[in-house]
């Protein structure tokens, strides 16, 4: 959903950023989100059901694409052995292979998509036919946004990343409210300390990681 939330500022345009949130007058986890000149929240519910969606959605968009550029091959390779030509010839045989391959491959994409599960609203599967390339198309509340399929399944997992980082900040401000007994105001920079800590632990993690 769209909040009239302040918009942050230095957020790269055309990217869906996300960050964790905790509402103050909820007292509930959600998922803040900004793009462009729009922003919002998502409950964690949501933001783990879009993130399964775009998943899902790559699992499709890599299924097709294989499985339409080994049709075309065979068919391509298969006219190649039958038809014969020289120059001009040649050509004009080679473009209309090249036709009825992908014309053939956009009729078995068509069947695949009437047997698999639909998706959620706003996330779609579109390929290529000439370029030869699978893309996620991404409705986000009225902005369109496309991605390759490594780049949905980074947004996809950024969007899980991020809703356990609500989720385990929301623990730790009950916990600290509950067990601590100190008020929800008084949470807030204990919160902010947390999250830098887990950054930077996060980062640490990712060099040492990098360097073994």
């Amino acid at each position: 959903m769209t909040n009239s939330l302040p918009l942050l500022i230095d957020v790269e345009p055309n990217i869906i950023f996300t960050n964790a949130w905790f509402g103050t007058d909820t007292h509930q986890p959600a998922v803040y989100w900004q793009l462009n000149q729009k922003n919002g929240l998502l409950t964690l519910v949501e933001a783990r059901a879009r993130a399964q969606a775009i998943f899902q959605a790559v699992a499709y968009a890599e299924g097709e694409a294989a499985i339409v550029k080994g049709v075309m091959a065979m068919h391509l390779n298969a006219l190649k052995s039958t038809k014969k030509g020289f120059g001009a010839q040649a050509q004009e045989q080679k473009q209309s292979a090249e036709m009825e391959a992908l014309i053939m491959a956009a009729q078995l994409r068509r069947f695949l998509q009437q047997g698999r599960s639909p998706l959620i609203e706003g996330i779609e599967v579109i390929f290529g036919m000439k370029t030869r390339r699978a893309l996620i198309d991404c409705t986000w509340y009225g902005e369109l946004t496309q991605w390759e399929t490594t780049q949905a399944i980074e947004h996809a997992t950024i969007l899980i990343e991020t809703a356990e980082a609500a989720e385990s900040d929301a623990y730790f401000r009950w916990f600290l409210m509950e067990r601590v007994g100190i008020e929800a105001e008084e949470t807030y920079p204990l919160i902010a300390e947390f999250q830098t800590f887990r950054q930077r632990r996060q980062l640490e993690e990712l060099f040492e990681a990098g360097n073994h």
